[in-house]
């Protein structure tokens, strides 16, 4: 059974479309990113370096570390914060701005205050109001500062009004509440909700959350996104660009790491197997993420006691901890504002399950995608069910600093099933009398735009073999493509896509053969 916490997603109106653009993710990031010789992001002397936030366009291997250096302790606050799920990429280096060292990262941007020997996240949308660019966010659809009159209050009585605001809307209340330490992260209030007919939004002091009414390519109906602060203030220009100019790191990663996977063990077998099929498909290894764990278990548990939807929970059943994948995966301790997607087969035979994952079309995406970040997995049995749960983390944030797309079978891998009877809910070629041939996949990274094109398989001698195209949910920016009948044993076939990854024309080409 598959699912994912995000809909199926459509395209947008335009006006959207710029404001995702202007203010989500990376979507004008990655310039500098590495593909092959050096990972994306790596250790260094006090901190971490990071290629992700440099400008499209930079010099390969440029980026901004975070460090400790000075005594400064931006890469400690960096991880105490959340990481990059909480923080996003830097955008910058260390400038004086106010007297004081800042650093911008995607969703926060950081300021060193001396005498109190703390760091601080600057009030970035309160600055672009003094910076009188309230116009310009209105025209992305951020609501004006509005002139709220506190007269007379304390800071006690002034908080507690400025959070009443939230009230208008109760799921971006509800949001804002769940979040660990919202004030700190986002600020208070500034504004009003503005209805703005496919979503409605608030401004605080150091971000905007927005409730989506309508099913989009970043959410689905009910949905609350958080536009970042940081990336939003270097688009307004609120920061001297000499502060933007990435670093051009010449020297190699302390620890010798590399971009091309291994398959090494990690004494779990069950994520052991899955990161064999990962490395066949040239994609980096996953790790455990214990809040994961926790998820899976109470899922599985929660189906052992009371039954019921593959990838769903009732409220007041016993054992309940969400009704929907993303909600049991927060209430477990993941991060509020990430994606999880949810594999599931009813038996416990948890290593032989992941070779029938592998085998499919969509059970297969998760587990091989270059977005997923971390893992989670889990049995349970009793009262006549059994069931084994993975989640998988997906960060539209990650670069895994690969050649894309990802394909499986793996280029040149050998020994690869001619036939697969397409047993898969829900069934990639319904209709399709069984068996078919050993189905092929291609991934993208779920914050491109992909249009696919042509799609070929040939045989050799160049005789075209019939193939069934499966998409599935828009938001995997992936293909599944299954040979319409077995393919012939110990034959080498090369199979070809194309189309356009953000805009740009693709062609991608590997071959492979079938065993014996």
């Amino acid at each position: 059974m598959k699912a994912m916490s995000r809909q199926k997603l459509q395209t947008w109106p335009a006006l959207f479309a710029v404001l995702i653009a202007a203010l989500f993710l990376i979507a004008a990031l990655g310039g500098g990113a590495v593909r092959a010789e050096t990972p994306p992001d790596y250790d260094i002397s006090g901190g971490h370096f990071f290629t992700q936030g440099a400008p499209a366009g930079s010099p390969t291997g440029s980026g901004f570390g975070v460090t400790d250096e000075q005594g400064i302790p931006f890469w400690t606050t960096y991880q105490d914060e959340g990481g990059l799920l909480r923080m996003g990429y830097p955008l910058s280096g260390r400038f004086v701005r106010d007297d004081l060292v800042t650093q911008v990262m995607q969703k926060v941007v950081f300021q060193w205050h001396p005498g109190a020997g703390v760091v601080e996240f600057v009030n970035v949308l309160d600055e672009l109001n003094y910076a009188g660019r309230d116009d310009w966010l209105e025209d992305l659809l951020v609501p004006a500062q509005a002139a709220i009159d506190e007269t007379g209050l304390d800071l006690h009585e002034r908080e507690v009004g400025r959070l009443a605001l939230l009230s208008a809307s109760p799921p971006i209340d509800a949001f804002f509440n769940a979040t660990d330490d919202p004030i700190r992260l986002f600020g208070l209030p500034t504004s009003v909700v503005v209805d703005y007919g496919s979503m409605e939004a608030i401004r605080l002091q150091r971000a905007v959350l927005q409730l989506w009414k309508v099913e989009t390519e970043f959410a689905r109906p009910g949905d609350v996104l958080i536009a970042n602060g940081g990336q939003l203030a270097v688009r307004a220009g609120l920061f001297d660009p000499a502060a933007l100019v990435p670093e051009v790191r010449t020297e190699a990663p302390e620890t010798d790491p590399t971009a091309v996977p291994t398959d090494t063990s990690t004494g779990d077998p069950v994520l052991d197997r899955i990161n064999h099929f990962r490395a066949l498909a040239g994609v980096l290894p996953l790790s455990v993420d214990p809040a994961l764990m926790r998820a899976t278990q109470n899922h599985a548990d929660y189906y052992v006691q009371n039954g019921g939807g593959a990838h769903t929970e009732t409220p007041g059943l016993p054992g309940f901890t969400g009704a929907s994948i993303h909600d049991r995966a927060v209430a477990a301790g993941y991060p509020l504002y990430s994606w999880v997607d949810e594999d599931v087969a009813f038996n416990t035979d948890a290593v032989n399950n992941i070779d029938l994952f592998i085998a499919t079309v969509f059970h297969r995406l998760p587990l091989l995608h270059p977005s997923a970040i971390a893992i989670g997995f889990a049995t349970a049995s009793g009262n006549g069910r059994a069931i084994m749960v993975i989640d998988l983390g997906l960060d539209q944030n990650y670069d895994p600093g690969l050649d894309l797309p990802v394909v499986y079978p793996g280029p040149g891998q050998i020994d690869v099933p001619r036939l697969w009877y397409a047993y898969e809910s829900p069934n990639p070629v319904p209709g399709v009398p069984n068996p078919v041939g050993s189905p092929l996949t291609v991934s993208f990274l779920i914050n491109q735009s992909v249009q696919w094109g042509a799609v070929s398989l040939v045989s050799p001698g160049g005789v075209a073999v019939e193939v069934i195209l499966a998409e599935g949910p828009t938001w995997r920016r992936a293909l599944g493509i299954v040979p319409r009948y077995p393919m012939e044993a110990g034959t080498t076939y090369t199979a070809t896509v194309t189309g356009t990854v953000d805009g740009v024309a693709f062609s991608h080409s590997w071959s492979f053969t079938t065993a014996l």
